[in-house]
């Protein structure tokens, strides 16, 4: 292929990353590194619009149980927690009118809103419209009341359509009504982890302030750092730890309590939680390393729970425990090797966690193999040269190492400039080192830059970087431009 021919695919690459995020969103979303999955979230009832009305909420009383539930996954949502946990939404509202006319008015639900990711949402909508919050019920001072499924503008992008349920009520002048509903909501976000709303700003609408507003949320499991993400941030910069803050953790509970509350979208409820199964496997994955501490199958076993509890995109996320548990991860994988050389699987798993946990990463952005995946890799093939496994992850490595110098390469050849004297590396990695691999190192450590020689790479180096560039701003623009 000519340089003219590499021109026109960078310019192509541009063009795509810059236009991508606006007229695909589906590609940014759905992308290993883009938006996560997400559904409907649970909320308040309000009134419809701007209507004016003497009846205000006197208080509001919510429980969100969230629970493990598995059901069949679709093959497009591999990623998404939402066929492995669900919530359980029972919340009840007393209604009081302050006027002295009694009062006669719809009553409005969301079905399908989000004020987390309203964007994705919105868009996912137009693919999925069956996305909505599910089995939902309500009953009228205890007695069950129907309701009627109707497009109407959404709630945090007002210019679209959304499912919302309505009701009818009749609010008799100085009298409270009482308003209970059930329902069920699924978590957004990207597995291991599940996040769940509930949008409190729905409730504006009534007279008044909220007299009175408690939420709870009833976690499977004792609340820690490892079930709940209590700090950090998501891949677009949002906090991960339960908001707002001014809630209280009690066992398995988290609590908010508000009164004479004027709700905004600050005060919208949002958790973000791990699968119960998985919290579960690790938990009697370090009862079995307590009880046989010299067994290799425990060990095995205990870096899986940890590896498995651990949200990775291209490197270990914020989410729950997070470096923790990839450092617990790397220490039971250590253990392994320690513990049974003579067999394949900890060198191959091991090397395997080290490629997702940045060792991937490395190799494709800085051309560079981490010395504890190489090394790990090369050990493992000289003790078993014919495992399948490990000469695919050797394969691997080869390959992502052979791009990066040619790359380097044609860089050189279009941006020549003074470099530091030092050894050529051939673009073919040279032997690695028969030290014994580093196994409680979280971050790879980067080995000498490869200086490679050879054909041209994928793109000509002043085009390629900018490509990088204007995708990156392609992808903020879109996202503030919903927000």
């Amino acid at each position: 292929m000519n340089k003219k021919r590499y021109s026109q695919l960078c310019v192509a690459v541009i063009l795509m990353l810059l236009i991508g995020p606006l007229v695909m969103p589906d590609l940014v979303g759905r992308a290993d590194i883009g938006f996560p999955p997400v559904n409907p979230a649970g909320s308040s009832v309000g009134p419809q619009g701007d209507i004016q009305t003497n009846v205000r909420m006197v208080s509001e009383e919510v429980s969100l149980t969230i629970e493990p539930y598995e059901r069949p996954v679709p093959e497009n949502q591999i990623d998404s927690p939402a066929y492995w946990m669900r919530g359980l939404v029972e919340a009840q509202f007393v209604m009081r009118n302050l006027g002295e006319a009694q009062e006669a008015f719809d009553v409005w639900f969301p079905l399908a809103a989000s004020t987390r990711y309203p964007d994705i949402l919105s868009y996912d909508r137009t693919i999925h419209p069956e996305n909505i919050v599910q089995d939902f019920k309500v009953w009228v001072d205890g007695l069950p009341t129907e309701t009627q499924q109707v497009a109407a503008p959404d709630l945090s992008i007002p210019e679209q359509e959304s499912t919302w349920a309505k009701f009818p009520m009749v609010f008799p002048a100085g009298q409270d009504v009482v308003v209970h509903v059930n329902y069920t909501i699924y978590p957004g976000g990207r597995r291991p982890f599940g996040d769940f709303e509930y949008i409190l700003q729905t409730g504006a609408g009534w007279k008044d302030t909220i007299g009175e507003a408690t939420i709870t949320i009833n976690l499977p499991d004792t609340v820690t750092s490892e079930t709940v993400s209590l700090e950090g941030t998501d891949i677009l910069g949002y906090p991960l730890a339960p908001q707002p803050e001014g809630y209280k953790v009690e066992n398995n509970t988290i609590t908010w309590h508000f009164t004479d509350l004027e709700p905004g979208a600050e005060d919208n409820i949002f958790i973000d939680v791990l699968e119960p199964g998985r919290y579960r496997r690790l938990v009697q994955a370090r009862g079995q390393t307590q009880s046989a501490p010299d067994s290799t199958e425990a060990q095995l076993q205990l870096a899986r729970a940890a590896r498995d509890a651990i949200l990775v995109i291209k490197s270990v996320g914020q989410n729950g425990g997070g470096a923790a548990l990839a450092q617990e991860a790397n220490a039971a994988y250590a253990r392994a090797l320690e513990l049974s050389p003579e067999r394949p699987e900890p060198y191959s798993e091991y090397a395997r966690w080290l490629m997702a946990n940045g060792g991937g990463r490395q190799l494709f952005v800085e051309g560079t193999c981490a010395e504890v995946l190489c090394d790990l890799v090369k050990q493992g093939l000289e003790k078993f040269p014919n495992d399948a496994e490990l000469k695919k992850i050797d394969e691997e490595i080869r390959m992502m190492l052979e791009e990066a110098a040619l790359n380097a390469t044609q860089q050189a050849q279009e941006n020549p400039s003074p470099v530091p004297t030092e050894t050529p590396v051939s673009a073919s990695p040279t032997p690695l080192s028969t030290a014994a691999p580093t196994a409680t190192r979280l971050s790879p450590q980067p080995s000498p830059t490869v200086v490679a020689t050879g054909s041209k790479g994928l793109c000509p180096a002043g085009l390629f970087p900018l490509a990088i560039l204007v995708g990156l701003l392609g992808l903020v623009y879109y996202h503030q431009l919903h927000r």
